[in-house]
Protein backbone atom coordinates (compact mmCIF):
# COMPACT_ATOMS: atom_id res chain seq x y z
CA UNK A 1 0.00 0.00 0.00
CA UNK A 2 2.90 2.38 0.62
CA UNK A 3 3.81 2.41 -3.06
CA UNK A 4 0.18 3.11 -3.97
CA UNK A 5 0.12 6.05 -1.55
CA UNK A 6 3.43 7.30 -2.95
CA UNK A 7 1.95 7.24 -6.45
CA UNK A 8 -1.02 9.25 -5.22
CA UNK A 9 1.27 11.87 -3.73
CA UNK A 10 3.38 12.08 -6.90
CA UNK A 11 0.31 12.57 -9.08
CA UNK A 12 -1.22 15.16 -6.77
CA UNK A 13 1.99 17.18 -6.46
CA UNK A 14 3.51 16.89 -9.93
CA UNK A 15 0.61 16.28 -12.33
CA UNK A 16 -2.20 18.03 -10.43
CA UNK A 17 -5.20 16.44 -12.15
CA UNK A 18 -8.46 18.37 -11.84
CA UNK A 19 -10.33 15.23 -10.72
CA UNK A 20 -9.38 12.26 -8.56
CA UNK A 21 -7.02 9.72 -10.17
CA UNK A 22 -8.86 6.39 -10.23
CA UNK A 23 -7.74 3.18 -8.55
CA UNK A 24 -9.33 0.27 -10.44
CA UNK A 25 -9.31 -3.38 -9.41
CA UNK A 26 -11.01 -6.47 -10.87
CA UNK A 27 -12.21 -9.06 -8.38
CA UNK A 28 -13.37 -12.62 -9.01
CA UNK A 29 -14.12 -13.23 -5.35
CA UNK A 30 -13.31 -11.72 -1.98
CA UNK A 31 -14.95 -9.02 0.06
CA UNK A 32 -15.62 -5.58 -1.34
CA UNK A 33 -15.20 -2.50 0.86
CA UNK A 34 -18.33 -1.90 2.93
CA UNK A 35 -18.46 1.71 1.78
CA UNK A 36 -18.59 0.70 -1.89
CA UNK A 37 -21.68 1.97 -3.70
CA UNK A 38 -23.42 -0.33 -6.20
CA UNK A 39 -25.41 1.24 -9.06
CA UNK A 40 -28.57 -0.85 -8.63
CA UNK A 41 -28.50 -1.15 -4.84
CA UNK A 42 -27.49 2.42 -4.01
CA UNK A 43 -28.49 4.53 -7.03
CA UNK A 44 -31.61 2.63 -8.07
CA UNK A 45 -30.59 1.71 -11.62
CA UNK A 46 -27.89 0.17 -13.75
CA UNK A 47 -25.18 2.50 -15.07
CA UNK A 48 -22.59 2.49 -17.81
CA UNK A 49 -19.07 1.92 -16.54
CA UNK A 50 -18.02 5.37 -17.76
CA UNK A 51 -20.68 6.90 -15.51
CA UNK A 52 -19.20 5.01 -12.57
CA UNK A 53 -15.76 6.35 -13.41
CA UNK A 54 -17.22 9.85 -13.54
CA UNK A 55 -18.93 9.45 -10.16
CA UNK A 56 -15.69 8.35 -8.53
CA UNK A 57 -13.46 11.01 -10.04
CA UNK A 58 -15.90 13.86 -9.39
CA UNK A 59 -17.72 12.83 -6.19
CA UNK A 60 -14.90 10.92 -4.52
CA UNK A 61 -17.08 7.87 -3.84
CA UNK A 62 -16.01 4.23 -4.01
CA UNK A 63 -18.14 2.43 -6.61
CA UNK A 64 -18.37 -1.27 -7.42
CA UNK A 65 -19.97 -2.86 -10.48
CA UNK A 66 -21.26 -6.40 -10.13
CA UNK A 67 -22.46 -8.45 -13.11
CA UNK A 68 -25.98 -7.01 -12.82
CA UNK A 69 -24.95 -3.35 -12.45
CA UNK A 70 -23.87 -2.76 -16.07
CA UNK A 71 -26.08 -0.95 -18.58
CA UNK A 72 -23.31 -0.80 -21.23
CA UNK A 73 -23.38 -3.75 -23.69
CA UNK A 74 -19.68 -3.51 -24.68
CA UNK A 75 -18.64 -3.63 -21.02
CA UNK A 76 -20.59 -6.84 -20.42
CA UNK A 77 -18.90 -8.48 -23.40
CA UNK A 78 -15.41 -7.04 -22.78
CA UNK A 79 -15.27 -8.14 -19.13
CA UNK A 80 -16.43 -11.63 -20.06
CA UNK A 81 -19.77 -11.37 -18.26
CA UNK A 82 -21.76 -12.07 -21.44
CA UNK A 83 -21.05 -13.78 -24.73
CA UNK A 84 -20.80 -11.52 -27.76
CA UNK A 85 -24.18 -10.45 -29.11
CA UNK A 86 -24.99 -11.78 -32.57
CA UNK A 87 -26.11 -8.30 -33.63
CA UNK A 88 -22.85 -6.86 -32.29
CA UNK A 89 -20.99 -9.29 -34.53
CA UNK A 90 -23.11 -8.00 -37.44
CA UNK A 91 -21.87 -4.45 -36.80
CA UNK A 92 -24.78 -2.86 -34.94
CA UNK A 93 -23.98 -0.06 -32.50
CA UNK A 94 -21.06 0.88 -34.74
CA UNK A 95 -23.26 1.11 -37.85
CA UNK A 96 -24.64 3.63 -38.78
CA UNK A 97 -23.13 6.00 -36.21
CA UNK A 98 -19.42 5.24 -36.63
CA UNK A 99 -19.25 3.09 -39.75
CA UNK A 100 -20.37 3.59 -43.34
CA UNK A 101 -21.55 0.00 -43.73
CA UNK A 102 -22.54 -2.88 -41.41
CA UNK A 103 -19.40 -4.72 -42.57
CA UNK A 104 -17.16 -1.85 -41.45
CA UNK A 105 -19.16 -1.70 -38.22
CA UNK A 106 -18.54 -5.40 -37.63
CA UNK A 107 -14.82 -4.86 -38.18
CA UNK A 108 -14.74 -1.95 -35.73
CA UNK A 109 -16.67 -3.91 -33.12
CA UNK A 110 -14.40 -6.93 -33.41
CA UNK A 111 -11.05 -5.13 -33.55
CA UNK A 112 -11.66 -2.38 -31.00
CA UNK A 113 -13.35 -4.27 -28.16
CA UNK A 114 -10.83 -5.76 -25.70
CA UNK A 115 -11.70 -9.18 -24.25
CA UNK A 116 -11.27 -10.97 -20.96
CA UNK A 117 -11.98 -14.62 -20.27
CA UNK A 118 -15.55 -15.52 -19.32
CA UNK A 119 -16.57 -15.01 -15.70
CA UNK A 120 -19.94 -15.06 -13.97
CA UNK A 121 -18.85 -13.12 -10.90
CA UNK A 122 -16.33 -10.51 -12.02
CA UNK A 123 -16.63 -7.26 -10.06
CA UNK A 124 -15.02 -3.93 -10.91
CA UNK A 125 -13.98 -1.83 -7.94
CA UNK A 126 -13.20 1.87 -8.45
CA UNK A 127 -12.04 4.36 -5.83
CA UNK A 128 -10.21 7.67 -5.66
CA UNK A 129 -6.55 6.72 -5.52
CA UNK A 130 -5.93 8.78 -2.39
CA UNK A 131 -8.76 6.96 -0.57
CA UNK A 132 -8.35 3.44 -1.94
CA UNK A 133 -8.18 0.68 0.69
CA UNK A 134 -6.80 -1.81 -1.82
CA UNK A 135 -3.88 -2.17 -4.22
CA UNK A 136 -5.25 -1.33 -7.68
CA UNK A 137 -4.61 -3.28 -10.87
CA UNK A 138 -4.38 0.01 -12.77
CA UNK A 139 -4.56 3.72 -12.03
CA UNK A 140 -6.32 6.01 -14.51
CA UNK A 141 -5.41 9.70 -14.70
CA UNK A 142 -7.61 12.11 -16.66
CA UNK A 143 -5.90 15.28 -17.83
CA UNK A 144 -5.12 17.73 -20.58
CA UNK A 145 -2.35 17.42 -23.15
CA UNK A 146 0.24 19.10 -20.91
CA UNK A 147 -0.50 16.63 -18.10
CA UNK A 148 -0.31 13.72 -20.54
CA UNK A 149 3.05 15.11 -21.69
CA UNK A 150 4.25 15.20 -18.09
CA UNK A 151 3.30 11.54 -17.55
CA UNK A 152 4.79 10.38 -20.85
CA UNK A 153 7.99 12.21 -19.93
CA UNK A 154 8.08 10.42 -16.58
CA UNK A 155 7.56 7.04 -18.23
CA UNK A 156 10.39 7.64 -20.70
CA UNK A 157 12.74 8.79 -17.91
CA UNK A 158 13.31 5.21 -16.75
CA UNK A 159 12.67 3.24 -19.94
CA UNK A 160 14.05 5.43 -22.73
CA UNK A 161 11.12 4.25 -24.85
CA UNK A 162 8.15 6.06 -26.40
CA UNK A 163 4.57 5.06 -25.61
CA UNK A 164 2.68 3.53 -28.50
CA UNK A 165 -1.05 4.29 -28.40
CA UNK A 166 -3.91 2.64 -30.26
CA UNK A 167 -6.67 5.22 -30.49
CA UNK A 168 -10.26 4.19 -31.15
CA UNK A 169 -13.50 6.08 -31.61
CA UNK A 170 -15.29 4.24 -28.79
CA UNK A 171 -14.70 2.10 -25.72
CA UNK A 172 -11.74 4.11 -24.44
CA UNK A 173 -12.48 3.30 -20.80
CA UNK A 174 -12.58 -0.44 -21.52
CA UNK A 175 -9.30 -0.33 -23.42
CA UNK A 176 -7.66 1.78 -20.72
CA UNK A 177 -8.49 -0.78 -18.03
CA UNK A 178 -8.36 -4.13 -19.80
CA UNK A 179 -5.39 -3.55 -22.11
CA UNK A 180 -3.53 -1.92 -19.23
CA UNK A 181 -4.03 -5.01 -17.07
CA UNK A 182 -3.32 -7.53 -19.82
CA UNK A 183 -0.24 -5.85 -21.28
CA UNK A 184 1.36 -4.37 -18.18
CA UNK A 185 2.18 -1.32 -20.31
CA UNK A 186 1.12 2.31 -20.03
CA UNK A 187 -1.95 3.21 -22.06
CA UNK A 188 -2.91 6.59 -23.51
CA UNK A 189 -6.52 6.68 -24.66
CA UNK A 190 -9.11 9.17 -25.91
CA UNK A 191 -12.39 9.11 -23.98
CA UNK A 192 -15.06 7.63 -26.20
CA UNK A 193 -18.56 8.69 -27.11
CA UNK A 194 -20.10 7.26 -23.95
CA UNK A 195 -17.78 9.16 -21.65
CA UNK A 196 -18.60 12.41 -23.42
CA UNK A 197 -22.35 11.91 -23.76
CA UNK A 198 -23.06 10.14 -20.47
CA UNK A 199 -20.20 10.85 -18.04
CA UNK A 200 -19.51 14.56 -18.64
CA UNK A 201 -15.92 13.98 -19.71
CA UNK A 202 -14.19 17.26 -20.61
CA UNK A 203 -13.56 18.09 -24.24
CA UNK A 204 -9.85 18.58 -23.54
CA UNK A 205 -9.33 15.38 -21.52
CA UNK A 206 -7.33 12.28 -22.32
CA UNK A 207 -6.58 9.28 -20.11
CA UNK A 208 -3.24 7.88 -18.98
CA UNK A 209 -3.33 4.38 -17.47
CA UNK A 210 -0.61 3.11 -15.15
CA UNK A 211 -0.53 -0.69 -14.54
CA UNK A 212 0.47 -1.91 -11.09
CA UNK A 213 3.83 -3.20 -12.33
CA UNK A 214 4.72 0.36 -13.39
CA UNK A 215 3.92 2.19 -10.14
CA UNK A 216 7.53 2.38 -8.93
CA UNK A 217 8.77 3.31 -12.39
CA UNK A 218 6.35 6.20 -12.92
CA UNK A 219 6.95 7.55 -9.39
CA UNK A 220 10.70 7.57 -9.96
CA UNK A 221 10.20 9.20 -13.35
CA UNK A 222 7.98 11.95 -11.98
CA UNK A 223 10.36 12.62 -9.10
CA UNK A 224 13.45 12.57 -11.31
CA UNK A 225 12.10 14.89 -14.00
CA UNK A 226 10.65 17.22 -11.38
CA UNK A 227 14.01 17.51 -9.65
CA UNK A 228 15.85 18.05 -12.94
CA UNK A 229 13.49 20.91 -13.74
CA UNK A 230 13.28 20.39 -17.48
CA UNK A 231 9.49 20.65 -17.55
CA UNK A 232 6.80 20.79 -14.91
CA UNK A 233 3.05 21.16 -14.63
CA UNK A 234 1.79 23.86 -14.73
CA UNK A 235 4.18 24.59 -17.59
CA UNK A 236 7.17 26.82 -16.80
CA UNK A 237 7.48 29.91 -19.04
CA UNK A 238 11.05 31.36 -18.85
CA UNK A 239 9.95 34.17 -21.18
CA UNK A 240 8.11 35.71 -18.21
CA UNK A 241 11.53 36.80 -16.91
CA UNK A 242 12.46 38.68 -20.09
CA UNK A 243 11.84 42.36 -20.78
CA UNK A 244 8.56 42.75 -22.72
CA UNK A 245 8.64 43.52 -26.42
CA UNK A 246 6.40 46.45 -27.38
CA UNK A 247 5.54 47.92 -30.81
CA UNK A 248 7.81 50.83 -31.88
CA UNK A 249 4.87 53.22 -31.43
CA UNK A 250 5.37 52.83 -27.68
CA UNK A 251 8.91 54.26 -27.85
CA UNK A 252 7.98 57.94 -27.77
CA UNK A 253 5.75 57.55 -24.71
CA UNK A 254 8.35 55.44 -22.95
CA UNK A 255 10.98 58.11 -23.72
CA UNK A 256 8.68 60.78 -22.18
CA UNK A 257 8.55 58.68 -19.02
CA UNK A 258 12.28 58.04 -18.96
CA UNK A 259 11.97 54.34 -19.78
CA UNK A 260 14.69 53.10 -22.07
CA UNK A 261 13.41 50.35 -24.38
CA UNK A 262 15.39 47.14 -24.33
CA UNK A 263 16.68 46.10 -27.71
Amino acid sequence: MELTRRLGRCLDEMVRPATYPLAVKLLEDGELPQKAMFPVKNFGNRLALCQGLGIVRRFGMTVAFGPDDHQCPPALMAFGLKEDSKNWRKGLMAYPFYAETPEIGASLNESHLPRMNQSENRHILIAPLSRAEFIPDVVMVYGNSAQMHRLIMAAAYKTGKPITATLTERMGCLRAIIIGIQSGDYQVTIPGSGERALAFCGEDEMVFTIPRVRFEEICSGLEGTQKAGGMRYPTIYPALLKSPLFPPQFDAVMEDLGIKPDK
